[in-house]
């Protein structure tokens, strides 16, 4: 059987440039895309609907693949810095002190181990951008994303292996927008090179 991979991107911007190169032609216009190894996927911001193209499509290969912008959690990583993806992990803020429903919550979102050596990635529901927060999750995860643990998720209730790698886009602090505006065009020229360097 011939190996076929499926690649999610959650934005048009991060893949362009591997459509590009991949010469990769529309089977559905903003969304799905075919090329000689695989497909391509656009799913879209967030965990939700990262989780739900990957469900949707991984039939169409024998394994999944993500790559996207991340921002660090540590001190000393680089913009541009590739990490391949070791473990990700839901980030999950409580509100309670109930330890009931926090455990129930951490078995609703169990750690997800995608490879024996990597980066610890949590996927949060929102950007973070906050010098204090950024102290605190660092503690536990070197990077942080919108849709890495959707698509880990999915791929595994799908029974399809899952390989993950994150550029590092801003520095989760004040300034990151502006951060990842400035250097989105460079991060997805980066990619096409590393996802073709794999294929």
């Amino acid at each position: 059987m011939e190996f076929k991979v499926l690649v999610v991107f959650s934005t048009q911007m991060e893949a362009e440039n591997s459509l590009d190169v991949l010469r990769c032609k529309v089977v559905e216009e903003g969304r799905l895309y075919q090329f000689k190894q695989g497909h391509v996927v656009i799913s879209g911001w967030g965990i939700l609907n990262a989780s739900a193209a990957t469900a949707e499509y991984a039939h169409l290969a024998n394994e999944v693949w993500n790559f996207g912008i991340c921002g660090s959690l540590q001190d000393g990583h680089q913009i541009g810095q590739l990490f391949e993806i070791k473990r990700v992990d839901k980030f999950l803020s409580f509100q309670t002190k109930d330890t009931h429903s926090i455990k129930i919550a951490h078995g609703v979102f169990p750690p997800i181990e995608l490879s024996t050596q990597g980066a610890r990635l949590l996927t949060s529901d929102y950007p973070i951008h906050d010098a204090k927060l950024k102290s605190q999750l660092g503690k536990e995860h070197d990077l942080v994303d919108m849709e890495g643990y959707g698509i880990a998720f999915a791929a595994k209730k799908m029974q399809k292996p899952c390989r993950q790698w994150k550029l590092v886009s801003d520095f989760s602090s004040e300034g990151g927008q502006h951060l990842i505006k400035q250097s989105m065009k460079a991060l997805s020229q980066q990619t096409a090179e590393v996802l073709v360097g794999l294929l």
